[in-house]
């Protein structure tokens, strides 16, 4: 069984703000964009998590944003879930659990932390950190031993994620 984030920690909090600064330069998803938000949540994510049920099948990663909110915190449009900052922080905090769960444990890589992959020790704060860039660019990395290292359209690497937040304490428990 996965361990539970305690997101009422201050810990949990400076994580969080640190993978809001990351993502929020990105944009907040109002011009047509296919992630929303300070934390940039996509509708595959918002879907698994039981905010959004997407409409119809759509081919890997295109988002049209056509199907229904299902009112978690309050979240029934596209723009009740960008006025509110709460509701995205409640996304945020469902859809790591979410990664730690279904990414994380599942694949084992909690069983690497403290030790070395690519040269860079893995933690907690890492592993989360670059489950939330891309999964399958963090399993890449890990199953190659660090010298599959991918970059999504920004240039930014599992790696970046893996060694920027391995310093970062991760709560459980609360």
């Amino acid at each position: 069984m996965a361990p539970r984030i305690n997101t009422s920690d201050e810990k949990w909090r400076r994580f969080r703000d640190r993978i809001a600064g990351r993502e929020g330069h990105y944009g907040d998803g109002r011009t047509g964009r296919k992630f929303l938000g300070r934390y940039q949540l996509g509708e595959k994510l918002l879907n698994d998590i039981g905010w959004y049920n997407v409409c119809g099948e759509k081919p890997k990663f295109e988002t049209k944003w056509e199907g229904q909110w299902t009112g978690q915190h309050g979240v029934w449009s596209r723009d009740d879930f960008l006025n509110s900052p709460a509701a995205q922080d409640a996304a945020f905090d469902a859809a790591m659990q979410k990664r730690l769960e279904a990414e994380i444990i599942e694949n084992g890589y909690d069983k690497l932390i403290g030790q070395k992959v690519g040269g860079i020790t893995i933690t907690w704060g890492g592993l989360l950190a670059a489950a939330w860039l891309s999964p399958n660019f963090l399993k890449r990395f890990i199953r190659s031993g660090g010298t599959d290292d991918p970059a999504d359209a920004n240039g930014d690497r599992a790696s970046s994620r893996l060694f920027d937040y391995a310093n970062d304490e991760i709560p459980f428990g609360g």
